[in-house]
């Protein structure tokens, strides 16, 4: 491999409630190590920790850079690396379907711009709307949700004019303009009930083979997600993916 340019480092973050014993301990271990590092058998962050994987994307040549500008002075989005890896892997598999992208929750948007950047979005013909509520999310809210998250937002990504940008709050921002086709979906929106709204809203467009990314469906104190939307998703006769950085995948058929 090249040099430190072409590797991405993530920083080690563990991030859930309580467990402070737990914290202490994972840290005082991982001190005795070098996790994360190029050729580290050790990948430890977004409360994971893997050994003996090869994790080849940190040391792609355009992925490595982007998320080093992107990225490397951001401890949340460092350390959540590999779940923008698979969302990079599956806008990269829809990007021959017909249909536009959804991201529902896009926060402070770095996520969907380094995405833009990294999957060449602009050249798919497609339109990438973004929702959030931006200033006051009813669940969950991040150090970023402000009044003037949503300008900051707009001023970022106003020179990609493929990009729809949509405040407020969700399903109802949603129910009145929703793309006749789709082909990708990100939900992060932390409340069981408002994605399973989206869902029933929009799978009837998502075209075969579009993809579902559920950001929370396998984390702990997000049951609710898990139970209702693996319930929704049995009843039409699919199984969602279950994966290690908490997530899940549905692929349409």
């Amino acid at each position: 491999m090249g040099n430190k340019m072409n590797f991405f480092k993530p920083l080690s973050r563990f991030y859930f409630s309580g467990g402070e014993n737990i914290k202490k301990f994972i840290t005082e271990e991982l001190s005795r190590y070098s996790p994360n590092e190029k050729d580290s058998m050790i990948y430890a962050t977004d409360n994971m920790i893997l050994i003996g994987k090869i994790a080849g994307f940190l040391g792609d040549d355009k992925f490595a850079e982007l998320a080093n500008d992107f990225f490397s002075d951001d401890p949340l989005h460092s350390s959540i690396i590999w779940r923008i890896h698979i969302l990079s892997w599956a806008i990269e598999s829809c990007k021959n379907l017909e249909g536009d992208f959804i991201e529902f929750g896009c926060y402070d948007a770095k996520v969907a711009e380094f995405l833009i950047n990294y999957n060449n979005i602009k050249n798919f013909k497609k339109s990438f709307y973004l929702y959030d509520a931006f200033e006051n999310p009813p669940t969950t809210k991040g150090e970023k949700h402000s009044a003037n998250l949503f300008s900051e937002v707009s001023d970022r990504l106003k020179k990609y004019d493929f990009v729809k940008i949509i405040p407020g709050l969700l399903p109802d921002t949603f129910k009145n303009n929703i793309p006749k086709k789709i082909s990708f979906v990100h939900l992060d929106l932390n409340s069981a009930d408002t994605e399973l709204s989206l869902i029933k809203l929009f799978f009837e467009r998502l075209v075969s083979g579009g993809i579902i990314i559920l950001d929370d469906y396998g984390t702990m104190f997000y049951e609710e997600q898990y139970y209702k939307e693996k319930d929704f998703f049995s009843n039409l006769g699919y199984s969602v993916l279950e994966l290690p950085t908490g997530g899940g995948m549905v692929i349409k058929r």
